[in-house]
């Protein structure tokens, strides 16, 4: 990924942490959104006040709460049906 070699020369690069944690979102999975957000927060330590930064990282943190919030239904559901198979 272009933007980690970036970041191995310049660590407090926030434009590269913000565009790879663009890149890690677009993968789409629970992983890519845990890197994003992990990027976002550096990004953020390094300038508190960028905005920009802290929208996207509270739009990243509302899907892994949504993501964590539906496998938490799911797995109850699972363990519901087992209930009724046993008894």
């Amino acid at each position: 990924m272009p933007y980690s070699k970036a970041l191995a020369y310049d660590p407090y690069c926030v434009k590269a942490l913000y565009r790879r944690a663009a890149a890690q979102r677009r993968q789409g999975s629970r992983a890519g959104l845990e890197a994003c957000a992990s990027d976002l927060e550096a990004a953020l330590a390094l300038e508190p006040a960028n905005s920009e930064v802290r929208h996207a990282l509270a739009g990243v943190q509302a899907e892994l709460r949504e993501i964590k919030r539906c496998v938490r239904r799911r797995d109850r559901g699972r363990d519901r049906s087992r209930g009724r198979a046993l008894a």
